[in-house]
């Protein structure tokens, strides 16, 4: 009994300790790992984007896969100008949200295709501030048009992409 309240004596301690240190020491960096496994993602090598009528179509390609998916003209625009490291004259949406993470030093992680549910795809994009991670849900365009802003890596579940993609090796 002496023995684990000691133990929780010194795990107290030295969560107490690496805080203190941490609030004093701010330019101390500890990695941080992901809420998430990537283990069942495949990573997008290449995004193309093609216009036809009012609508854009994205490709996103891994080794060997690729996934189509259609979008608003703006939205497919939007994710051109990113991948060609294009801005407007004014701003749009994603250009902002690039400055204001920039301004808060918030670093984009990933952002990661999960699932279709009723011909809609879903993501996710994990962020880093400081010492906190968290996935936000986003519409898959405006991930992937802030993940080509901020240089972060796309990713897509494996399933998703045995499923509804086209394999090309």
């Amino acid at each position: 009994m002496i023995e684990k309240i000691l133990l929780s004596i010194a795990i107290l301690i030295s969560v107490i300790s690496l805080s203190l240190i941490l609030t004093y020491h701010p330019e101390i960096e500890i990695p941080i790992k992901l809420p998430i496994s990537l283990e069942n993602y495949e990573k997008v090598k290449d995004v193309d984007v093609t216009f036809e009528n009012n609508y854009a179509i994205i490709t996103l390609y891994t080794d060997c896969y690729k996934l189509k998916a259609y979008v608003e003209d703006v939205q497919g625009k939007s994710i051109l100008n990113g991948k060609l490291g294009k801005r407007d004259i004014r701003p749009n949406s994603h250009d902002v949200v690039k400055d204001v993470f920039e301004e808060f030093g918030i670093e984009v992680l990933s952002v990661r295709i999960t699932r279709l549910e009723n011909n809609t795809y879903f993501a996710e994009m994990d962020v880093k501030q400081k010492k906190k991670v968290v996935s936000i849900d986003v519409r898959p365009s405006d991930g992937i048009a802030i993940a080509l802003r901020t240089n972060a890596p796309i990713y897509i579940k494996k399933d998703l992409l045995e499923e509804k993609g086209e394999k090309i090796c």
